[in-house]
Parts: structure tokens; sequence; C-alpha cells
């Protein structure tokens, strides 16, 4: 195993934690369907399911960027505590209301609840890892590994919903998201026990809000516009060609570079300035893009660009989230990171929205055209941070 990989798991704690975010990003892969399956076969209404799903994710999403506000205030083990077992109990409720017959309204209510205190431990343990790991080459491993777990989560979660379906337990799938939040709870707080400061403190940018972590948003919104424009456009040119299977062919090809590029990333120290290496893999994204956009005509080609993407979509994550160590305090760090990532999702819809809007104008493979100029985008506003901000 690479060296930042030995560096990385020699220390005390950071398995369970790495561990407690595999098991708590499992209920975020398996809720939108586990709900919208099981919602579905309690009162045969899709459209309630259905947004019952959307009243989670956006719950979800408000809950991200509230977490990280008081991450950086109260105790990280007593937050993740409360939110997991307060989510914990709202799934059981909802299997024990949902059999019994409950009113919309009432699931709505619970769901959002649900989605609000799904535990933030992605960002709890993004911000803990500076606090124990003190080599730069270890920390970007482990910020690599937090996106590969993740991803491997979102993944492996509608696997897990599809089997409870198949043994016609549909509402057993909402029971062990229950069970896997209460476990991944008990994991963190087993490896926050470990505090012992690893990193010197870091000069951090003035007005690091406004300025520092500013920077990080645009550049975050960047990459999340193109991703949400990507999820309709390369759907809307399988359908044309009469490959619709394709499209998930992509998708997978997409979230395998990922991993593969999150894990050469972290498997070494890279030279030169973060800002500059931000811009190389932005830039390098929307010529991966604009290759897309010429080859959209043979379709299958378009797997091999959503593996490339993925490769340096995978880098650019981790890059960011290694430069948040420099712009923000660290006792900000998980407001920082959620701000982060909820830019990130907030302009992944936005995209897709802005898709399906200009989609009668610009048609299906034109719209391939818009995520280069996001990333070209992405990669100017690094080039820019790169003059006000320290490295």
């Amino acid at each position: 195993m690479p060296n930042p990989y030995r560096t990385l798991w020699s220390t005390p704690a950071v398995l369970p934690a790495l561990t407690a975010v595999f098991v708590s990003a499992l209920p975020i892969g398996m809720a939108g369907l586990a709900i919208i399956l099981t919602v579905q076969h309690w009162t045969g209404s899709l459209p309630l399911a259905g947004l019952l799903a959307g009243v989670f994710s956006a719950g979800n999403a408000v809950g991200l960027l509230a977490q990280g506000r008081i991450l950086s205030h109260w105790n990280p083990a007593l937050v993740i505590m409360i939110t997991g077992l307060v989510s914990a109990l709202g799934f059981a409720l909802l299997i024990m209301i949902g059999y019994g017959g409950a009113t919309p309204v009432i699931m709505i209510i619970l769901v959002a609840i649900c989605g609000v205190t799904v535990p933030a431990i992605t960002t709890a343990v993004r911000a803990w890892l500076p606090l124990v790991v003190a080599d730069d080459a270890g920390r970007t491993a482990g910020y690599a590994l937090l996106t590969v777990l993740f991803q491997g989560a979102i993944l492996l979660g509608p696997m897990l919903v599809s089997l409870a379906v198949a043994a016609a337990l549909p509402a057993a799938s909402l029971g062990l998201i229950a069970l896997l939040l209460l476990g991944s709870v008990v994991l963190f707080r087993q490896a926050v026990r470990t505090r012992q400061a690893g990193a010197a403190p870091r000069p951090v940018t003035r007005g690091w809000w406004r300025h520092g972590l500013g920077w990080l948003l645009a550049v975050s919104a960047g990459s999340g516009l193109a991703t949400g424009i990507t999820t309709v456009a390369v759907p809307g040119v399988m359908t044309v060609a009469g490959v619709v299977v394709l499209a998930g062919v992509v998708a997978s090809a997409a979230a395998l570079g990922d991993v593969v590029g999150a894990l050469g990333y972290g498997s070494r120290a890279w030279p030169g300035r973060p800002w500059t290496r931000l811009a190389i893999v932005a830039g390098g994204g929307a010529t991966v893009g604009v290759i897309a956009l010429l080859v959209a005509g043979v379709p299958w080609l378009l797997v091999l660009t959503g593996f490339a993407g993925g490769l340096l979509a995978a880098p650019q994550g981790v890059v960011l989230s290694g430069l948040l160590d420099r712009v923000v305090p660290a006792e900000a760090l998980a407001r920082g990171y959620s701000s982060m990532v909820c830019a990130g999702l907030l302009a992944g819809a936005v995209g897709s929205t802005l898709a399906a809007a200009l989609l009668p104008v610009l048609g299906e493979r034109g719209l391939l055209l818009l995520p280069p100029i996001a990333l070209a985008g992405a990669a100017t506003v690094a080039l820019m941070a790169r003059r006000s901000t320290p490295e």
C-alpha cells in the first residue's frame, strides 16, 4: 500500500472514523428508493411516494448545512449522537405509522425530520482528520478515502433496498436504515475519543468566510452545475440514439472513475501549488466535456468520457477539501465543508433545472456544450484565487 495510506491507517481511530463515514452514507444511498418503494407499497400512490423522497432529500440538504454550523460550536460526538438517534427513531416511527395508515401530512412531517437529522458524520470526520493526522500526504489520503467510501456507499445503498424488495419486505429497508444510523453513531463516538492535535496551525486568509471560502464555493458550484446538466444531457442523448440502457453504464463508469481517481490522487504527494492543481484538473474536466460533445454521435464513446470525467472530478474534490484547511479556521472546518458540499448540491439542482429548460432550444446533444463551459469557469476561478489566497 502506498505510504500515504500506511500513514493514515497507522493513525489511532482513523479506521473506525472512516468506517463510520461508510456506514452513515449507506442510509443516504438507500433512503430515496426505500421511501418510494415502501410508501407506494403502503398507499398505492407513486406521486405521494415521490413527494416524500423529495422531502427527505431537501431535509437532508438543510440538515447538512445546519449541522455544519452546529458542529463548529458544540461537541461533535454529542451532536452526532442526538441527530443519529432522532433520525433512527424517525424511520422506526415511519414504519409504524405506515402500517397504521397515517395521513400524508404526518408522513411528510416525519420524513422531513428524518432527513434533517441524518447525522453529518462525513462532515464531522472531515473536520476531525486534521486534528489527528499531521502529515500532509496522510491528510490528502484521508480526504481521498472519504470520497471513495461515500461514493461506494451511495452505489451500494440501492442494491440493499432491491434485496429487501426481492424478499417482499420493502419496509425492511427502512428498518435497516435505522440500524445503520445507530451503528454509524457508535463508530463515530469511538473514533473521536482520539483528539490529539496532528497539524500545526496554518495561516488563514483574512476575511476567510467572504474571500477564502468564497473561492472554494464558486469552484464547487461550477463543478456541481456541470454535473447537474450532464445528468439530464446524457440520458437524453441515449434516448434519442435508442440505447437508453447506456445511460446507466455512463453513470457507473463515472462513479468508477471517481473511485479510481480519488485512490490514485491520494496515493502520493503532488508537486505544485494547490490552486494551480485545482485549475488543471478543472480545465482537464472541461476538455473531457468538449470531447464528449464531439463524440456524442457515437453513444458508447460517452462511457469512456464518463470514466475520464470521474477520474478528474475526484482529484478536484480532494484538492478542494485540502484547500479548506488553508482558508478556514480549524474551529469552522465543519461549517466550511458543509457549505462547500451544499454549494455543489444546489448548483447540481440548478444545472438539472437549467438543462430541462434549455432542452427544447439546444437539443440533447447541444446540452453537452454547457458542462465544459461551467468547468472552464471553475478553472478560471481557481486561477484567480491563486493570486489572492495563501498556499
